[in-house]
C-alpha cells in the first residue's frame, strides 16, 4: 500500500505544480508587454496594468520615439514619431509616471484623430513632457489586465481603457484554482535597471498536497 499512496502523493504534487506553472507564465507573458509605469499593486494579492500593442506598432512601423514638431510650444496636440504614424484611432501612451494620475484617469493617454504626420491628437499633450530626453510612447491596447485572488481562485479580469482612462475591472475568468497563498509585488525600475513583478504561488490539493513556485519577470523600463 505504501508505494502506491507514494506515487498518487507524487502524481498529485506534480499535477499542481504543472497548474501553478501554467499560471505563473501566463502572468509573466501578458507582463513582459505592461507599460512600464501603468502597472498597479493596490495589494499583496492583486497586480493590474496596461500593455504595449507591439502588433500595431509593427505593422505601421512606428519606432515609438516623437520628435518636436517645430514651434517652440511646451502644450501641443501633435507629436512626430521619427518613423511613422500611429493609425487614426489607436491610444497613445506619453512618458506616463504612475498608474494612478497619469494612466488611470487618462492624464497621459492621448487618441490619434488624424496620423498626419503629425499626428493629431484628441486633447493637448501635458506641459512638461517635450523636455524630457527620453521622449517615448507607445501605442497601447484598448484593455487592461488585472489578475487578483479571491477566495481560492485566482481570476483574470479586464477593463476598457480608453484616452479617459480606465474602466472597471469585470468579466472575471479563473485562471487556476486550489491557490493556499498568491502574493505578487511590484518594484519600479530606475535608470540604471528594470521595473521587476515577484511573484510566489502555494496550491494545495484536497488531499493536502502542496506545491510552492516562484517567478520573477522584468519589465523593460523604458521611459
Amino acid at each position: 500500500l505504501g508505494p502506491f499512496l507514494g506515487f498518487k502523493e507524487s502524481e498529485s504534487r506534480v499535477k499542481l505544480y504543472e497548474e501553478g506553472k501554467l499560471a505563473l507564465e501566463k502572468m509573466a507573458q501578458e507582463l513582459r508587454c505592461a507599460i512600464p509605469n501603468a502597472i498597479d499593486n493596490p495589494n499583496t494579492n492583486t497586480i493590474r496594468f496596461g500593455m504595449i500593442d507591439f502588433d500595431t506598432m509593427s505593422a505601421h512601423g512606428v519606432f515609438g520615439m516623437y520628435k518636436l514638431d517645430g514651434d517652440a510650444s511646451p502644450v501641443d496636440e501633435y507629436i512626430t514619431d521619427v518613423n511613422a504614424s500611429a493609425p487614426s484611432g489607436a491610444l497613445i501612451s506619453i512618458f506616463n509616471r504612475r498608474w494612478q494620475g497619469d494612466f488611470s484617469n487618462g492624464g497621459r493617454i492621448y487618441e490619434v484623430v488624424d496620423e498626419g504626420p503629425p499626428m493629431e491628437l484628441n486633447k493637448n499633450v501635458a506641459p512638461g513632457v517635450y523636455l524630457l530626453w527620453t521622449r517615448r510612447f507607445y501605442v497601447i491596447k484598448p484593455k487592461a489586465i488585472e489578475y487578483t485572488l479571491s477566495g481560492n481562485t485566482i481570476y483574470r479580469q479586464t477593463a476598457p481603457v480608453t484616452s479617459n482612462g480606465v474602466g472597471t475591472f469585470g468579466d472575471a475568468h479563473p485562471l487556476v484554482r486550489h491557490v493556499d497563498h498568491f502574493e505578487v509585488r511590484f518594484t519600479p525600475g530606475n535608470i540604471i535597471r528594470n521595473a521587476i513583478v515577484s511573484m510566489a504561488l502555494t496550491l494545495t490539493s484536497d488531499e493536502g498536497e502542496s506545491v510552492t513556485l516562484h517567478r520573477e519577470v522584468h519589465i523593460p523600463n523604458v521611459p
